[in-house]
């Protein structure tokens, strides 16, 4: 698994508008149209995705 990171402050922001608490979250992998979080206690991954649209959304795909 790779080291997790601190979320920076546009990630933050990207987390309050989908409704998640970022304060529970770190960040494991950051890509231009993709972002890696990972639940800090249950360790659960989730996928978020920059839409066409320009808004983000949260895949559902299971890793």
């Amino acid at each position: 698994m790779k080291h997790d990171r601190r979320l920076t402050v546009k990630q933050k922001e990207i987390l309050e508008e989908l409704g998640i608490n970022p304060g529970q979250y770190f960040r494991v992998k950051a890509l231009p149209n993709e972002l890696y979080i990972v639940h800090k206690k249950v360790r659960k991954t989730r996928i978020l995705k920059k839409g066409k649209d320009g808004k983000w959304y949260e895949s559902y795909r299971c890793c």
